[in-house]
């Protein structure tokens, strides 16, 4: 399934509210027929900001509650690839979601007060059927896909 939703605040960042990025996901959500407690990780687009890791952060805790879904960024690890980023993004969902692991975040800790069941240190292992990845741009877009595991 794949959803989109626009809240720009401004012309070099997203809505700090996450609200855009949370319609986005309801509406890729939607799309896939599954609900979001069936959802096993998100690579989150977690550019490192603080102009933008607040307000995806909001849209991951309203979507999917406090720590309820395994989150990571390979943002940190891999570097911005800018046109590219989304595509690495989305790549990792399908490995996590080959491979059973989901790839840490580097450079954070779980005390980092976002509220998120956060993937930090070391892979975690995980038995996954649905993944998602974000992506949020600058000016306010926000693009959603959720990826099936092959049988």
């Amino acid at each position: 399934g794949a959803g989109s939703a626009h809240d720009a605040d401004s012309p070099a960042r997203p809505a700090l509210a996450g609200r855009g990025l949370a319609g986005a996901l309801r509406a890729a959500l939607a799309d896939a027929g599954v609900a979001a407690a069936d959802v096993g990780y998100v690579n989150a687009h977690a550019p490192g900001t603080r102009a933008n890791d607040p307000g995806e952060s909001a849209a991951y805790v309203a979507t999917f509650g406090r720590r309820g879904v395994p989150v990571s960024s390979t943002k940190a690890a891999l570097g911005h690839a800018q046109g590219g980023a989304n595509a690495l993004e989305a790549a990792a969902c399908v490995l996590a979601l080959r491979h059973g692991v989901l790839p840490p975040t580097v450079g954070v800790t779980p005390d980092d007060g976002l509220g998120l069941d956060v993937v930090h240190g070391a892979p975690r292992p995980a038995e996954l059927s649905l993944a998602v990845s974000t992506a949020s741009a600058m000016g306010g877009g926000n693009v959603v896909i959720v990826l099936r595991a092959a049988p």
